[in-house]
């Protein structure tokens, strides 16, 4: 999950986000801010897995 705001039906509960791709979230967004969908799915693609 990619923040810890959003609810149980945000599609980002259902999806594992890679160490690389949190990595990039600024500190001070971290657990605040969500990563959307397109980058996760960006993300995914460049590295072989499915978002």
């Amino acid at each position: 999950m990619a923040c810890s705001t959003c609810s149980e039906t945000c599609w980002c509960t259902k999806l594992a986000f890679s160490e690389s791709l949190l990595a990039r979230v600024p500190v001070e967004a971290k657990a605040r801010a969500c990563i959307c969908r397109r980058c996760a799915e960006a993300s995914a693609a460049a590295s072989g897995s499915t978002a």
